[in-house]
């Protein structure tokens, strides 16, 4: 505020207001000083960097946008997939029994191998369960699908060849694909759920891979893929299982 004499002031009023006028211009000085000496003494103590960010006080804490804290704390996660059957007890299979005159499976149980052999896991149906988590701080309506594939390659090929079946197998594509009907989830902040793709027809695909074409083709190994979208189709997430497929002999 700038003051001149005129027939309107007198001297002791332009001087006073002057005054009021430098108060003024100090205040916001020191204002300045104490934002710039608050940033620094955070950015000292590591709360926060010194590049310009964007700074949040909730209960009395100093959190900050950035990017790293986005990415460890809102992220939606497949945090497992795993596939489960229903199969005979090991006493069941102590006691035997005929194929034809089976007795009801019990026991819910793990798959890693799909062996063909009598005795052991060779489901005809499989659930494919999935963990999703949502690490967002706000609700999520989510879906998730699924997707099998096979890797199908002739018999004499794979046992006769001098390689290792995996090395041999590395080169066949993934075929013989089949969906699942996606489901639709909606996962709380922070929330973790259970999402469970009950008796998907792994006998049937079986079949088809190899059954009604050649008797030499065997699918040896199986691929689900889960993929987690957004109600608007984008992709937040996706992992898969591989699961390997013995023949008997």
């Amino acid at each position: 505020m700038r003051c001149h004499l005129s027939v309107n002031l007198s001297v002791s009023q332009c001087h006073n207001a002057n005054k009021i006028d430098s108060m003024r211009k100090m205040r916001k000085i020191d204002s300045l000083i104490m934002i710039v000496c608050f940033c620094t003494n955070l950015t000292s103590y590591g709360f926060v960097e010194s590049k310009a960010c964007q700074i949040k006080v909730e209960n009395q804490k100093v959190t900050t946008d950035s990017p790293e804290t986005v990415k460890e704390s809102n992220t939606i996660k497949i945090a497992s997939i795993d596939l489960f059957c229903w199969w005979f007890s090991d006493e069941q299979i102590r006691k035997g029994f005929y194929a034809e005159n089976a007795p009801p499976k019990n026991t819910y149980t793990k798959l890693e191998v799909w062996n063909a052999y009598t005795e052991a896991l060779h489901p005809d149906k499989i659930d494919i369960v999935s963990h999703v988590e949502n690490g967002k701080d706000l609700a999520q309506e989510l879906i998730i699908e699924v997707e099998i594939s096979f890797k199908v390659e002739s018999w004499e090929k794979v046992t006769n060849d001098s390689g290792s079946n995996e090395e041999i197998l590395k080169s066949v594509p993934w075929t013989e694909k089949v969906k699942i009907n996606p489901q639709k989830i909606i996962l709380q902040p922070k929330e973790k759920t259970t999402v469970n793709f009950k008796d998907f027809n792994l006998g049937e695909s079986l079949d088809k891979c190899c059954g009604d074409r050649d008797d030499d083709l065997w699918a040896w190994f199986m691929k689900v893929q889960v993929t987690v979208r957004s109600i608007n189709g984008k992709k937040l997430a996706e992992g898969e299982k591989i699961l390997h497929i013995l023949p008997a002999d």
